[in-house]
């Protein structure tokens, strides 16, 4: 069965735990669903590192987080989209797998996120069931015009399914195990 691969984008000092990503992660491994984690925070040549990553898993998508779009201050005013676009760039140079997007900065404006960084799949909102849902698609060729949660290209347009709040008493408990949070 192939993975799901999740990458953790943010590299911003003082580093900060992909709680969600994590969540994701674990909700997709005690479904069934492999995953195989990259914590770009990390790695020094992260281009490398994905593109060996990926080659080796022949993955079923890949998730990438986008946990802010920009630096929130005043004086830099750095945006994290061209960051973004370069990590989407990468993974679609190594594999055929659709990119998708999630985290609470792409939850903020999905569609104008995954216009500019040209990712295929957005999950904005509470990730965990709809990746589970997008995850089991993707294994059996399903439509995902039905998944919750999810925003994606549908020939030259963008399409915005229901965002639905997720019952979190309903999935599966995190262990926390995924990430190297003591590092």
């Amino acid at each position: 069965m192939r993975p799901f691969v999740l990458i953790n984008t943010n590299t911003t000092r003082p580093l900060v735990s992909p709680v969600g990503l994590e969540y994701v992660a674990e909700t997709l491994n005690q479904s069934g669903i492999p995953v195989k984690v990259i914590d770009l925070a990390f790695e020094a040549e992260w281009r490398s590192s994905i593109s060996r990553e990926l080659k080796n898993a022949e993955p079923l998508a890949v998730g990438l987080t986008v946990r802010n779009i920009d630096d929130s201050s005043f004086v830099s005013k750095k945006s994290f989209i061209p960051w973004i676009s370069e990590v989407v760039e990468g993974v679609k140079k190594t594999s055929s797998a659709p990119v998708v997007l999630g985290g609470v900065g792409f939850s903020i404006m999905p569609e104008s996120v995954l216009e500019a960084v040209n990712a295929d799949i957005g999950i904005y909102g509470d990730g965990e069931q709809s990746a589970l849902l997008l995850a089991k698609a993707l294994q059996t060729s399903e439509k995902i015009f039905s998944i919750p949660n999810i925003i994606y290209r549908c020939e030259k347009r963008i399409v915005c399914n229901p965002r639905v709040d997720v019952d979190l008493e309903s999935l599966p408990k995190p262990r926390r195990r995924m990430f190297d949070n003591l590092k």
